[in-house]
Formats: structure tokens, C-alpha cells, sequence
């Protein structure tokens, strides 16, 4: 019985999202839907297979600038979240501003780090450090703080 439950469970993500698929494609043909409006999943996969090669470039880039911005976001996130963690001055006087910036919309700051650093791989890495950076901070910062006040 326990088994089962489990299965359904593991299942149950799985089945949504094909489901979802499925009705799109089934939609999209049920009701003419042009591909130029919402093209259909099966439309989208064939183009994918059709234009590999050329995004391929495209895709690297997006992984590497992508895996570069986290690991310096995770290093410097560790980092900073430690040095506030540690200690409660820091904590007190640090935390509020780092939530105060994370609230800034992301998509507001790129066009200046565009400006700053021209179009290219800085900016896109600088992109992907900042969206990982403050949630880094936060709960380093947090959870050391956390396990201070309980020591």
C-alpha cells in the first residue's frame, strides 16, 4: 500500500505536466490555432531538432555565463551571510539593508549594468550573480544568526 503511494505521488508531477502538453496540442489543433498566434508543443520540439545547430553557441553561452554568476554569487553570498551571521551588530545593521535592495526589481537593474559594462558575457554573469546573491546572504545570515541566539 505504501508503495503505491509512493508511486502516485512521483507520478502525480509528472502526469500534470504531460497532461498540460497534451491539452495544449489538443487545443491548439481542436480550434485551428495559427502557430504564428501559439505554435504547438510538437511545432516547438521540431524547430528545436531543426535549429540545433544554430543555438547551439547561444546555449553554452547561457550556461556559462549562468554557472559563472552563481559560483561568484554563492562564494560572495557565503561570504558577506557569514560575516553578518557572526555577528549581531552586523546582523542588525546590514540585514535590513540587503532586503532593501533585494526588493529592487532585477529587471531594472540590468539595463544600468548594461550601461556600465557594454552587451556581452559581464553583464549577463553580474545578472546571474545578483539574482542568486541576496537569497545567499539572507539565509547564511539568517541561519547563523538563528544558531547564535540559540547557543
Amino acid at each position: 500500500m505504501e508503495l503505491s503511494k509512493r508511486m502516485h505521488e512521483q507520478m502525480s508531477p509528472i502526469l500534470l505536466i504531460v497532461g498540460f502538453f497534451v491539452a495544449w496540442e489538443a487545443l491548439c489543433r481542436g480550434f485551428g490555432v495559427s502557430d504564428l498566434v501559439l505554435p504547438k508543443p510538437s511545432e516547438i520540439v521540431v524547430t528545436l531538432v531543426k535549429q540545433f545547430h544554430g543555438l547551439l553557441p547561444h546555449l553554452i553561452q547561457t550556461v556559462y555565463t549562468t554557472m559563472v554568476g552563481f559560483a561568484l554569487g554563492l562564494l560572495v553570498g557565503v561570504l558577506i551571510g557569514g560575516l553578518i551571521g557572526t555577528s549581531r551588530l552586523a546582523y542588525n545593521s546590514a540585514y535590513p539593508l540587503l532586503i532593501g535592495f533585494s526588493s529592487i526589481p532585477k529587471v531594472a537593474i540590468i539595463p544600468i549594468l548594461v550601461v556600465w559594462f557594454g552587451a556581452g558575457t559581464v553583464p549577463a554573469v553580474l545578472t546571474s550573480l545578483i539574482i542568486c546573491f541576496f537569497p545567499i546572504v539572507v539565509n547564511v545570515a539568517t541561519g547563523l544568526a538563528t544558531h547564535r541566539a540559540r547557543a
